[in-house]
């Protein structure tokens, strides 16, 4: 079998293509499936939740390294289709807060 390569350079930029399974091709919905090449990918070393009082709201912080962004609405999650508010971020810790998620029942 021969495989190819495509060198791409930060700045390049593409259209990801998702496989659901062997024969089954994902739906792109633009611009939600493109995206930048970059150089630099983000590293995750951990994960914990915890609940802030003050808040009233549950916490997800990611630790790792080369978070970047020049805000927080740079730095996103998801749980299911819900997308959960940045509360705070650095180049090695980012701090969501938890919302509207249902229970995996």
């Amino acid at each position: 079998m021969d495989t190819k390569y495509v060198s791409k350079t930060s700045g390049d930029k593409g259209t990801m293509v998702t496989f659901l399974m062997t024969s089954e091709e994902a739906k792109c919905v633009k611009p939600a499936c493109d995206w930048t090449y970059t150089d630099s990918i983000s590293s995750v070393t951990a994960m914990t939740t915890k609940y802030d009082a003050a808040a009233e709201q549950y916490q997800l912080a990611i630790s790792g390294s080369g978070f970047t962004g020049a805000s927080n609405s740079d730095v996103t999650l998801e749980i299911g289709t819900k997308a959960q508010t940045t509360v705070s971020r650095t180049s090695s810790k980012v701090v969501f807060a938890i919302s509207d998620i249902t229970s995996g029942k």
